[in-house]
């Protein structure tokens, strides 16, 4: 006879597997659209969802400060984590952000 850990364990399976299931669908729908999507080059973009190619350039190459990775734009938020007097918590910038 099957013990109750062994009914809990095939009960998250099976729930697992209809999330996964269906979950699979939407990611199939959404790799659907992006399949048909046709492929151009940027300077005749239209309007709504496109799907794009080709090679950013730029006058000056920076240095990301996170990654130090080449990159020609990026944006740094510093957030730090604070509470209020009644012990909620909630991430707050402490100041102005970067962006080059």
């Amino acid at each position: 006879m099957a013990s109750d850990d062994d009914l809990g364990a095939v009960l998250v399976g099976f729930g697992a597997g209809l999330y996964l299931f269906f979950r699979g669908f939407r990611v199939f729908r959404q790799y659907r659209v992006l399949a048909d999507t046709p492929l151009a080059p940027m300077r005749s973009i239209a309007m709504g969802l496109v799907e794009v190619y080709g090679r950013a350039e730029g006058e000056q190459q920076l240095i990301s400060p996170v990654s130090r990775r080449p990159c020609l734009l990026y944006k740094v938020d510093i957030e730090r984590w604070q509470t209020d007097s009644k012990g909620r918590g909630r991430w707050a910038t402490s100041g102005p952000t970067s962006t080059v």
